[in-house]
């Protein structure tokens, strides 16, 4: 079940209620979201711009529809608050709490009513010397802690029930049942007590912020100036229609799929591709919806629009894989419990059976009997000691800046031995730097840099970006050109009473400069080990040229290692760029293998693939790497460089943004897992040892009760407890500057 971190309800059966957004008077998108969500309730909004809807998810026990229409029409988007709608938030986010206090203080009365006033203390009831008084409170301290307890358990076990399935709840409850009928009530609240408490962490440990995609990407582009005429008319992107030119200027985000019809620029398709290396655009080439125009002006042809966007395929690729997570979690746990439970029931029948018919014991010691096997063989020790060791490595996890989305993913982590890693932004930094800067011909290098310099410091295109901070570097003056101006694939400008032309290998050739031999082989050279390349020539040879690199982090080395080491036995890297870079990182890395030039569709298939034989973990950082993350066994990103859809669909965050954190969550999640094994034999044995002694006929309902507490307590120290000793408590450490060979 997934757990809403709002009002801590089911996630699933929460309603969606959908409204147009031209209905609604606001001022920005950001504050429209957080004043609704400000209200007890409402669990998520979302502005979907494709269908001009505003969507909120909302638990329909807490607000209704009507309420929400009344909210959409009062200034501020804020209900009125009161008494019983702050009591209700109340218990809401504090009601697990408030029943284990609850049942707590009532179980500790009774006990204590118990040892005052009973002449025998394994009597179930007061004797006849009590005082009638007593005899009452005590009957009804015990019943009221019993009934705040199961409660909340009548409607999962009528759920049970018709589904035709049997689950803990099903064992709890005859267990309850039956010490009530036998006289047993200070057993019986006792034995609520410790599943309440089991309830309340489990539904600790599984709480978790599911943050909406679209929130963070799709609705940035709200609107598309289409053209009619000699004019353009702005409209919103939900009335946009296959056919229509739209006109896109500088630093506008592409409203839809299309064609290029006229114009060109640079376009930042890491929303798409996650590379860094921005391409430029011209008549005929395919854009993409949500990718950004860095520099240019174009008219795009409408091919796909709305959620037939790439960028919404991407999403729905998203929602549908986390689908297929949850279900098969779900399937897991409850298959097991049912067996569990079935186990317990079919002994305990057999044991009743052999003491009433075959020894002829009494009905009512049979019954106590057997309700003694159900006592100590309840699994809920069993049930806490995976989450109990996952509460402890998540606690020391936030020490380091790592956040488990989901604590069971430490488990599924440590299981793991095949990781995905994406190339732009988790293992590089993701901006291009000036690998090497080559003069030819007669040409001195500073002379060339200069040169380069002044065409490029009047461009925001990050290889411009690259090339002014490398002459800045190396304390250069940059000279002031004249004359500038912008080709396809390049520029030009003057300096000094001369022109001189940067760009593209493809640009050089148009203009008909000289290639000489050695210009030939460096960038042969450079192609062949994957390096980005410009060129800068006068109006009759190439002068120089400039290599780019996206640079590999500095602690990227030493972390692969690390990981390997701790058990990793399959690192693969998948990226949008070519063959050649992909192949040169990969060897210094020394990963397994490498797929390059995959989109969003390619990664996901790969994950997919993987999965089907094995459990896989992915780290990436953009949007493109979302689909991804979500469908993998582990999704992994780092907040620092990862966009929110990556953030939104990872199960890990690694909070630095560091490689290192990567090895310390591995790290981490094996000493959980092998914490929770060791939990899980310590509470097996003694579910063993206690049946083996309650079978012998020797022990009362009572002592029986004093064993499942105790051994609830044992597996409760021990998950601390060992994992202490397991888990190194350290400190980060600075990781030392790793030349690397690029």
């Amino acid at each position: 079940m997934k757990i809403c971190h709002k009002c801590y309800g089911n996630y699933e059966k929460h309603g969606i209620f959908r409204i147009k957004l031209d209905t609604i008077i606001f001022d920005s998108d950001s504050y429209l979201r957080n004043r609704l969500k400000s209200n007890f309730g409402i669990c998520d909004v979302r502005l979907d711009y494709f269908d001009g809807h505003l969507i909120i998810i909302f638990n329909p026990r807490i607000i209704c529809e009507k309420q929400i229409i009344q909210l959409l029409n009062t200034p501020g988007f804020l209900l009125k608050e009161n008494f019983i709608r702050n009591a209700e938030q109340f218990f809401s986010y504090h009601g697990n709490v408030i029943r284990l206090a609850a049942c707590g203080l009532l179980v500790v009365i009774s006990w204590m009513m118990r040892v005052r006033f009973e002449e025998i203390y394994n009597l179930p009831l007061p004797g006849a010397t009590n005082l009638l008084t007593v005899r009452i409170a005590y009957a009804a301290t015990n019943l009221l802690a019993i009934a705040i307890a199961i409660a909340p358990y009548f409607r999962k076990l009528f759920a049970t029930f018709k589904r035709g399935l049997f689950s803990v709840n099903v064992l709890m409850f005859i267990a309850i049942t039956g010490a009530l009928l036998t006289g047993y009530w200070l057993e019986a609240a006792t034995f609520s007590l410790v599943a309440v408490f089991v309830e309340a962490f489990e539904k600790i440990i599984s709480v978790q912020t599911w943050h909406e995609y679209l929130n963070g990407t799709i609705a940035n582009a709200k609107n598309a100036y289409v053209i009619e005429g000699d004019s353009s008319r702005k409209i919103p992107i939900h009335e946009l229609k296959v056919g229509q030119l739209v006109s896109v200027k500088r630093g506008m985000l592409i409203p839809t799929d299309g064609t290029i019809v006229s114009g060109s620029g640079f376009i930042d398709e890491a929303s798409i591709t996650g590379e860094s290396i921005i391409p430029v655009k011209k008549r005929g080439d395919k854009v993409y919806a949500g990718t950004l125009l860095e520099n240019g002006s174009i008219t795009v042809e409408a091919t796909n629009i709305g959620h037939d966007t790439t960028i919404a395929a991407i999403s729905k690729m998203i929602n549908d894989a986390q689908h297929e997570k949850e279900t098969k979690i779900k399937k897991t746990a409850d298959s097991c419990a049912a067996w569990l439970t079935c186990f317990i029931l079919a002994y305990s029948a057999f044991l009743f059976i052999a003491s009433y018919w075959v020894i002829h014991n009494s009905l009512a010691s049979s019954l106590v009997y057997c309700l003694s096997i159900i006592f100590v063989a309840c699994p809920c020790t069993l049930l806490l000691s995976t989450p109990l060791a996952i509460h402890a490595g998540v606690g020391l996890a936030a020490r380091f800046g790592i956040i488990f989305r989901n604590g069971h993913i430490l488990e599924e982590f440590a299981k793991t031995k095949t990781l995905l890693l994406d190339k732009t932004g988790t293992l590089t930094h993701g901006n291009p730097e000036v690998r090497e800067a080559r003069a030819f011909s007669a040409c001195s290098t500073s002379k060339m840099l200069r040169i380069a310099a002044a065409l490029e410091q009047n461009s925001y295109h990050p290889l411009a970006l690259a090339v002014c901070a490398y002459v800045i570097s190396r304390g250069l003056k940059i000279s002031v050109a004249e004359n500038y101006q912008k080709f396809e694939g390049g520029i030009s400008a003057s300096l000094n009473g001369k022109t001189y032309y940067l760009g593209a290998k493809k640009l050089m050739r148009d203009l008909g400069v000289e290639f000489t031999q050695k210009t030939t082989d460096w960038l042969e050279m450079s192609s062949a080990r994957g390096y980005e390349v410009i060129l800068i020539a006068d109006e009759q040879k190439i002068i120089g040229g400039f290599s780019f690199v996206d640079r590999l982090r500095e602690e990227a080395v030493e972390a692969i290692a690390k990981i390997r080491s701790l058990g990793m036995e399959r690192m693969i890297m998948v990226t949008g760029d070519n063959h050649a870079c992909a192949e040169r990182i990969s060897k210094q890395l020394g990963l397994d293998e490498y797929h390059a030039e995959c989109f969003p569709e390619t990664k996901l298939k790969c994950i997919r693939t993987l999965k089907s034989q094995e459990r896989v973990a992915m780290i990436g950082d953009g949007i493109n790497d979302a689909p991804a993350l979500t469908a993998a066994t582990v999704g992994i990103v780092m907040v620092g460089v990862g966009t929110d859809a990556a953030v939104a669909a990872a199960d890990i965050v690694l909070g630095s943004g560091g490689l290192n954190d990567l090895a310390i969550a591995y790290d981490l999640s094996k000493k959980v897992y092998l914490t929770i094994k060791f939990n899980i034999a310590l509470s097996v044995l003694l579910m063993i040892i206690m049946v083996a002694l309650v079978s012998t006929g020797q022990i009362s309902l009572t002592v029986s009760t004093f064993l499942y507490i105790g051994s609830s307590l044992l597996v409760i120290m021990s998950s601390y407890v060992s994992f202490l000793l397991t888990v190194p408590w350290r400190r980060r450490k600075r990781n030392p500057k790793i030349k690397l060979d690029q």
